[in-house]
């Protein structure tokens, strides 16, 4: 019976390697494939980014109301300061912004939501109601007047950006106090008093008023007129306390019957 005896395992020569050489490439190639991907990501970015440049959209939906440019046009990069025209405009019309200059005497009285009725010369009697949604807190050195801006509803088109119109701002609530045409009251010091004629069993009667707010159209009259008064509104200065006058119903441009008489 052979019996076997086993050897020792000596290391080689100089001694076991601590690292061996494939396991350190590896983990180099794994390190440099990993910095290749980040690269390739970066590149196919930048191209999503270029790519997008292709296609010019709008922040919201709107109309092309000029265009510059034209399929096949070259279109160079602009510099700063050149003059080169945009590709095309786009004008949102679903809501209109209506720009008014408010005058010096009407400015305090102009808050954001005041209420306001806007009429388009070109667009006849129809009223496009909307509310004060901006001021300008400051007023222009060149006319004295402020920078108002009403967003005004337009669902149904018929605005168009460049119209022209008059705008109605409704400053303060509506009084209950009488009110009368301003050009119905002279002698107004600026401080309340005023006068104004009433017409009565056909004579002309100066009558003494307390006057309120005027706003250039409508006065308001917080004493000395009774609401049954038949107020003479186009005094011209040609009319003296008890001359005889034939009250006539004013009427408005549009046909509408007005307070006062004339």
């Amino acid at each position: 019976m052979r019996t076997s005896r086993s050897r020792p395992c000596r290391p080689p020569r100089g001694g076991w390697p601590k690292r061996w050489p494939g396991v350190e490439k590896a983990k180099a190639d794994v390190q440099g494939a990993r910095a290749n991907l980040c690269v390739a990501e970066a590149k196919q970015a930048a191209a999503q980014i270029f790519e997008e440049y292709t296609r010019l959209t709008a922040p919201f939906d709107g109309t092309v109301t000029e265009r510059s440019y034209h399929d096949g046009d070259f279109i160079r990069a602009a510099e700063s300061g050149d003059a080169t025209p945009p590709i095309w405009m786009i004008t949102r019309n679903d809501l209109m912004r209506v720009i008014i200059q408010v005058p010096d005497r009407d400015v305090p009285y102009v808050d954001r939501g005041d209420p306001a009725v806007v009429h388009v010369d070109s667009l006849g009697a129809e009223e496009f109601r909307g509310i004060v949604t901006r001021c300008s807190t400051m007023q222009s050195s060149f006319n004295r007047a402020m920078r108002v801006e009403v967003d005004l509803p337009n669902p149904s088109g018929q605005l168009h950006d460049g119209m022209y119109g008059n705008v109605m701002i409704q400053l303060e609530p509506p009084s209950d106090v009488l009110a009368v045409p301003s050009p119905a009251v002279f002698e107004n010091n600026g401080h309340g008093k005023g006068a104004a004629y009433v017409v009565r069993d056909g004579k002309a009667r100066r009558a003494d008023v307390w006057v309120g707010h005027d706003n250039g159209l409508v006065a308001e009259i917080r004493s000395g007129l009774r609401e049954a008064d038949d107020v003479v509104i186009s005094y011209s200065g040609s009319i003296d306390d008890g001359s005889d006058v034939e009250a006539q119903a004013a009427t408005s441009n549009n046909g509408e019957r007005k307070a006062g008489h004339e």
